[in-house]
């Protein structure tokens, strides 16, 4: 097996800020639609909203790999007992629900891992690959 390029904080920093204003892009979107559809009912607004947000980064990363934020980054999350598999839906799910709690402070550890895990990759049994 050829060595694996674990991804800097840098690129992993960058990929958030471009996940984040693409977010925001999907949500302004979607609110465009409904108000062009002449929709508005809250419920639908809010579900919609919340399920991009809490859903856009678990089923991107266990279907691709990868956010948008990552892939133009050239970076991928991987399953640290098999890099060439994207991790599950469940793991992805509480890298997700950690990465949200402790915000920033879980790359804390990204700089003095062998791997380059964030506290949300330990506890998700992630890696951070450069592709």
């Amino acid at each position: 097996m050829s060595e694996i390029n674990y991804s800097t904080i840098t690129s992993r920093i960058k990929a958030a800020f471009f996940d984040t204003i693409f977010i925001i892009l999907l949500i302004l979107t979607y609110n465009f639609i409904l108000e062009t559809l002449e929709i508005n009912s809250t419920v639908i607004k809010s579900v919609g909203m919340v399920s991009i947000l809490f859903l856009y980064e678990p089923l991107l990363v266990t279907i691709l790999g990868a956010t948008v934020g990552h892939m133009f980054m050239d970076i991928r999350i991987k399953d640290k007992e098999n890099p060439s598999k994207n991790i599950n839906i469940l793991s992805a799910i509480l890298r997700f629900i950690v990465k949200i709690f402790l915000g920033w402070f879980s790359l804390v550890t990204v700089s003095n891992h062998s791997e380059k895990r964030a506290i949300h990759d330990l506890v998700g049994n992630s890696i951070v690959i450069s592709v």
